[in-house]
């Protein structure tokens, strides 16, 4: 890959960038009990940017023979850019953090298959499995760049999901981590219970409620609330949240950074544009502190910020992008302090959210309702919010942290959430 960078000095140009990627991605799935391996896919590729005349250009081929052809393609796309001070990353020093698990890599597809057995096995304990999906992947990627900067890496990811039904109660879990899942069948039984806990759903009258959303519900509401810390949006003056840095729009008790190191699920060593990773912090005890930028986007802002460019594959352009979402743990225990309280499982409809002014709807599909130590299941009702405001109505934050996909958090209690049934 070192010796690529040739290419550029012979078409005479003096910066560019080359990201390689190559990963494999099995999934397995049982529906209708039947158990079949689904895809499985070898995707290899390098993406080319040059800067000519301080104009950036991308492009991307399959294969290194094709890299010169690219890198031309890169130049005369570049010449439609916009003109900016951007810079391609000097070389640096980096932190471990190298997302990968030897027992994922090294699984044979007789493993997966037990793990994906071990699922249904949990889920018939309580329920009949309705779908099982395992995916199991693995990535390499390197960066190299003109200005010598070299980074290299492997990680590993394993995904599960359960669906299961009793009745005409649903119930579903998952896991989603760079490291093997350790009691694939506790992850089914969680499903066929809840699905048997939610055979007979009450509904549940319209009205505001104290609430408390599961990690992966908590996960989906957070991606709704970072789209507004984009720097390009804030540049473009789009965001809610352009001209607000340094003002407190959130509970004074809520603090969110982004964080690559995060203990419960380390990232990556690198960005996207090969710049240590980095913490971020966002919100600071309720006031926005932060924004994620790249490199080209700064640039354009005339500030000086980098660290949160993303790659979504070889033949995309870099972009901004989070890790790990962290929110700081509190000194509470929301299910212990309030009497009553709504625990909303799963909702559906996030994707039709307005996410520049943060209004969203959503159908809950798994929820109880907890009150004087009782717990009854509910259905037939919608959480509408602004995701702003829900977040400035924190009544309680948990003191331990539980690591779901790429956040990390602790259990939060949401006070006067809007219900209509």
């Amino acid at each position: 890959m070192l010796d690529s960078l040739k290419m550029f000095h012979s078409l005479g140009l003096h910066d560019g960038e080359i990201f390689s990627l190559e990963g494999t991605r099995t999934v397995y799935e049982y529906s209708q009990k039947i158990l079949k391996t689904k895809t499985f896919g070898i995707d290899t590729g390098f993406g080319i940017r040059v800067l000519k005349n301080k104009k950036l250009g991308f492009s991307f081929c399959n294969s290194k023979e094709q890299i010169p052809a690219a890198i031309k393609r890169a130049i005369s796309i570049s010449s439609f850019s916009d003109s900016s001070p951007f810079s391609f990353a000097q070389r640096q020093k980096y932190r471990p953090a190298e997302a990968f698990d030897r027992k994922i890599a090294d699984a044979d597809e007789k493993e997966m298959l037990s793990i994906v057995g071990q699922i249904e096995d949990g889920v018939k304990k309580h329920a009949e499995p309705v779908r099982i999906v395992l995916v199991s992947q693995r990535e390499e990627s390197a960066l190299a760049n003109t200005s010598l900067l070299f980074a290299k890496e492997r990680s590993t990811s394993l995904m599960a999901f359960a669906e299961a039904k009793n009745g005409n109660g649903f119930g579903s879990s998952d896991y989603a981590h760079y490291k093997a899942l350790k009691d694939p069948y506790a992850l089914g039984e969680k499903a066929g219970l809840m699905a048997k806990e939610m055979k007979n759903p009450k509904k549940l009258p319209a009205g505001k409620y104290s609430v408390i959303f599961s990690q992966e519900t908590l996960s989906s509401l957070l991606s709704l609330l970072l789209y507004s810390f984009s720097g390009e949006l804030k540049r473009r003056k789009i965001s809610k949240l352009w001209n607000q840095e340094g003002e407190r729009l959130f509970h004074e008790k809520f603090t969110l950074f982004d964080d690559p190191f995060a203990d419960a699920a380390a990232k990556s060593a690198f960005d996207g544009e090969g710049v240590s990773s980095r913490r971020t912090v966002l919100i600071d005890k309720g006031n926005v502190n932060n924004f994620l930028y790249t490199r080209e986007c700064a640039a354009f802002s005339g500030i000086n910020a980098e660290g949160n460019c993303a790659r979504a594959g070889y033949s995309l352009p870099p972009s901004i992008g989070d890790s790990n979402t962290v929110i700081e743990a509190g000194d509470a225990e929301p299910r212990k302090e309030l009497g009553k309280y709504l625990f909303i499982e799963s909702m559906h409809g996030l994707h039709t959210a307005n996410q520049l002014s943060g209004d969203f709807g959503a159908e809950a599909s798994i929820a109880f309702l907890h009150e004087k130590g009782k717990i009854l299941p509910v259905r037939g009702f919608m959480v509408s919010e602004n995701i702003f405001k829900l977040f400035n109505r924190i009544e309680y934050i948990g003191k331990k942290q539980e690591q779901s996909g790429n956040l990390v958090a602790p259990s939060i209690a949401f006070s006067d959430v809007s219900i209509i049934s």
